[in-house]
């Protein structure tokens, strides 16, 4: 939510005239909120659900291990999850992560090397990269704890009430195997 409350100041400045640190601030606000909540947060709610998905924001041989492991260890998710996790991190994760680490936070680099991450549609591609990551993961993993016989299924866009907005919805299923988690 803070994230978005960025990205919603950001859409306004674009019709407004402000100084230009005042502007670029809104971007460097928003990339910071907006890291927070994908590296910090997201990891914390998968691992109250039982799956450590930390290893996404290690290096390169970390990252290949720890999703080798966890392909081992969750083979039957509804999900690729691997699949996704290093498309992310191709695409945009490492990204975002070099100019929050390397410029914001520590300024390792130029500015020059940032620039599109001081543009409107920039922070709209990556707000919609985070989100929708986030929300094609944690499903998945709350899916897992389901009994044998209930599993969630996505509803086609054409089927969903505008008034009730949902993306899921459980259904009856054949049986199918989970994976045993400890009780809480």
């Amino acid at each position: 939510m803070r994230s978005f409350e960025h990205l919603r100041k950001i859409r306004q400045s674009v019709s407004v005239r402000i100084p230009e640190l005042n502007r670029l601030q809104l971007y460097e606000d928003f990339a910071r909120v907006l890291w927070h909540a994908y590296q910090d947060l997201m990891p914390k709610v998968a691992l109250l659900l039982g799956f450590d998905i930390g290893f996404q924001f290690q290096k390169d041989a970390a990252f290949e291990k720890g999703l080798a492991e966890f392909n081992g260890k969750y083979p039957s998710l509804i999900l690729d999850i691997p699949g996704v996790l290093k498309r992310q991190r191709v695409n945009w994760q490492q990204g975002l992560s070099e100019f929050r680490n390397d410029f914001l936070e520590h300024r390792k680099q130029d500015i020059s090397v940032f620039e599109r991450y001081y543009r409107p549609e920039t922070a709209e591609v990556l707000f919609d990269h985070a989100w929708r990551t986030m929300a094609d993961l944690l499903p998945v993993f709350v899916e897992a704890r389901f009994p044998p016989m209930w599993s969630l299924r996505e509803i086609p866009l054409a089927e969903r009430d505008p008034k009730r907005p949902r993306r899921f919805q459980l259904f009856h299923c054949e049986p199918v195997k989970r994976l045993a988690f400890p009780p809480r």
